[in-house]
């Protein structure tokens, strides 16, 4: 074979012995030769320094065929034929020992780099194949790992429920106060928090709805003794204390306008409707002397009382993904309300002859302002709550 004579993946090109016995053999063949040199010989005449190019160039082109075969790229393989190529036409070129030489050692260092490149290929592919997921999807090792836009906590709750406290507690309601003789008329708040749950149905739109309930009545009985000194007397008593009864129904629509890893910006237009009632009675809290007559007491107050938020509010849902519970999650944010406020107090006639007309007083008042109601720690006691995602 003289400069690079063209080698195959199938049987052998170098007459009766494969390819990397013939590798082999010229290998020992540049050995001898070398032992000549550091022996003393002469090899400097025309043909035996001729000879040692044509070997050298040889060896060579052994190396490069058969690193040639481990080059899986088309690409590749036609760049490296047309760099050998390259080479081999210049030394058939060269007429004197010198070139012979010097090309000789060139398709040697041609063949040494395309062996790094393929050793460099090899590397690669393997730790490619490291990097193989389960699904059988390649995810190269030197690549950065980039977050995707559905990575985070709230992305993973879509189309699923959760559950906590919707942010509202309190519906007024009308009173009685103690003044002098009688009594006037006052407010107060009967508390329901709201209890509900909120569905995302896409990654930018959810619905909340939630009820808060309460109803409270008791009823006290005391054992009295009383001594008049000539007949004591004693016995059971029982009155009833103001009952109050009151619901607040929620709805909501959170939109979450960002949302990256543990945290959603959200901004929640919602509307509460809340409404209240209660009795007060007039009864005797002490027990009555024997033979004594049942005074008349007025006729029973009703109390009653209105509530009507619309507003939003902005801020943020955090889930707690980062301690490895994202199911929790706790939302804080302020808001701008318009709110409607009204207690009413009617009754209280029916005694003295003719008997008294029913007295009644309602008291309406309206609010634009913050949720904040001007207390900056209100953020976190009046508009933090917990949400439990399943």
């Amino acid at each position: 074979m003289l400069w690079g004579a063209k080698a195959t993946t199938g049987n052998n090109q170098f007459g009766c012995c494969s390819e990397s016995e013939h590798l082999r053999r010229v290998s020992i063949r540049l050995g001898l030769y070398r032992s000549r040199v550091c022996c003393g010989s002469r090899v400097d005449d025309d043909l035996s320094l001729l000879h040692f190019g044509r070997l050298l160039s040889e060896f060579g082109s052994c190396v490069f065929h058969h690193l040639l075969d481990h080059v899986g790229d088309g690409a590749r393989r036609c760049a490296l034929h047309r760099t050998w190529g390259l080479l081999r036409e210049k030394a058939q070129m060269s007429v004197n020992r010198l070139s012979v030489v010097r090309y000789g050692l060139a398709a040697l260092v041609a063949g040494a780099g395309i062996l790094a490149s393929t050793s460099a290929m090899a590397q690669d592919a393997s730790a490619s194949a490291s990097a193989s997921t389960s699904t059988g999807v390649k995810a190269s090792a030197k690549a950065p790992q980039v977050e995707s836009a559905g990575d985070s906590d709230h992305d993973r709750f879509i189309g699923t429920f959760a559950v906590g406290y919707l942010g509202a507690s309190t519906v007024p309601t009308g009173a009685l106060t103690a003044s002098g003789n009688g009594y006037t008329a006052s407010g107060a708040n009967v508390t329901a928090p709201i209890v509900g749950v909120r569905y995302w149905l896409n990654e930018l739109v959810g619905i909340d709805a939630g009820l808060g309930f309460r109803h409270v009545s008791t009823s006290v009985t005391e054992h009295q003794y009383v001594n008049t000194g000539t007949q004591p007397y004693e016995g059971d008593v029982t009155y009833d204390m103001p009952s109050q009864t009151g619901f607040l129904i929620h709805a909501g629509v959170p939109l979450a306008l960002a949302a990256e890893k543990h945290f959603t910006f959200e901004a929640i237009p919602e509307v509460n409707v809340g409404f209240a009632s209660g009795t007060y009675k007039f009864q005797s809290h002490d027990i009555l002397a024997p033979g004594q007559a049942a005074p008349t007491y007025p006729n029973d107050v009703s109390l009653s009382g209105m509530r009507l938020d619309v507003g939003g509010r902005i801020g943020a849902e955090i889930h707690f993904g980062f301690i490895g519970i994202p199911q929790l999650a706790l939302q804080a944010g302020v808001g701008l309300y318009f709110s409607r406020t009204t207690y009413k107090v009617k009754g209280g006639g029916g005694t003295g002859n003719p008997a008294a007309p029913d007295t009644s007083s309602e008291t309406k008042t309206t609010t634009i302002g913050t949720s904040l109601n001007g207390d900056p720690w209100a953020i976190f006691t009046n508009n933090i709550s917990a949400l439990y995602y399943f």
